[in-house]
């Protein structure tokens, strides 16, 4: 295992299609693995896909169709058929839920929310690897433990602190990169949960927290963080 270590997030901004994910995974490769680092990868879902997924549950199948297309594409660009026949798998799932949206059943809104970031971690680890990268994906409904609070979700630290320890770090020990979804969990009784918007930042550093990683990098195409909410301080 090597001495040190950092969560990095990676944000949906970065994410537009197959060829963003290269760009993020040879980012990852140079700047933290070829340096020395062991990495936890928290990824969001691509650009615009939970906005989409919004709309999905409202009933818009245009927008199911959407999201489908570019994950296809994205698939067909980054690996090889078995990849595509895994994203086609997720995304008759996704048409399952789609039928159930118009129950207005709130558990159904986050499973329908929660496809952006569960095909996107297939395909970050799909670029990591066929970079030369070792990464394995971790499913967040199996280690993030949350409340009952659908949409809004707190992650419950003491259920999820032995998953992520036991799961986590024989992964790290071994040089191996776990690519895990951020915003989603799942509740104990395990009905699929998300966190809210900022979700993924919110795993990254509970995650970091429970293995007593010290340093997290939220990588997004912005252009910084602001020092306070500049709508509460006009001059931040």
């Amino acid at each position: 295992m090597n001495s040190r270590s950092a969560v990095i997030k990676v944000g949906g901004s970065l994410l537009e299609d197959g060829k963003s994910y290269f760009e993020v995974a040879e980012r990852i490769r140079d700047t933290f693995i070829d340096r020395g680092y062991n990495v936890v990868i928290v990824v969001s879902a691509m650009k615009g896909i939970t906005d989409d997924l919004l709309k999905v549950y409202e009933g818009s199948l245009q927008h199911l169709r959407n999201v489908v297309e570019r994950y296809i594409d994205a698939a067909k660009y980054i690996g090889n058929s078995k990849l595509e026949k895994r994203i086609k798998e997720y995304a008759v799932k996704l048409e399952s839920a789609y039928k159930l949206a118009f129950t207005g059943n709130i558990t159904i809104k986050d499973l329908i929310l929660s496809f952006g970031e569960r095909i996107s971690k297939v395909l970050l680890t799909e670029a990591l690897s066929a970079i030369g990268v070792k990464a394995v994906e971790l499913e967040a409904v199996e280690l993030i433990i949350t409340d009952d609070v659908h949409e809004n979700a707190s992650i419950i630290l003491r259920e999820t602190r032995n998953r992520v320890i036991n799961i986590i770090k024989p992964l790290l020990r071994d040089n191996i990169a776990p690519v895990i979804e951020g915003f989603i969990g799942s509740s104990k009784h395990g009905e699929i949960t998300t966190l809210g918007r900022g979700g993924s930042d919110y795993t990254a550093t509970a995650i970091a927290s429970l293995l007593g990683v010290n340093e997290v990098y939220l990588i997004s195409n912005v252009p910084g963080v602001m020092t306070a909410d500049p709508r509460y301080v006009h001059k931040a």
